[in-house]
C-alpha cells in the first residue's frame, strides 16, 4: 500500500491486511491517512473482526507540524480525535 493511495483504497487495504493477520499498521500526519486507518479499524471492530485495541500496533511518526514541534502526548491526542 502506498501513502499516496486514495482513501478508499487505503481503507480496503487496511481491512484486508488485518483480516489476513497483520497486526502492525504504519500511519503518519505526513501520509494524511490516520483518519482513514481509524475508520477502517472502527469498521473492523463493528464487524467483530477486531476485539481488543491492544492487539494492534499503530505506528505514527513524531514530526514538526506547521513549524511547531509537538511532544508525544500532543501528537497522540491530535491523531486520536
Amino acid at each position: 500500500m502506498s501513502f499516496q493511495s486514495p482513501p478508499e483504497k487505503t481503507k480496503e487495504a487496511v481491512k484486508t491486511a488485518v483480516k489476513s493477520g497483520y497486526r502492525m499498521i504504519d500511519c503518519a500526519n505526513d501520509y494524511s491517512n490516520e483518519h482513514v486507518i481509524g475508520e477502517a479499524l472502527q469498521e473492523l471492530y463493528a464487524e467483530g473482526v477486531c476485539k481488543r485495541y491492544y492487539d494492534y500496533d499503530l505506528l505514527s511518526d513524531l514530526v514538526s507540524i506547521g513549524g511547531s514541534v509537538y511532544n508525544g502526548e500532543q501528537i497522540s491526542n491530535k491523531g486520536h480525535k
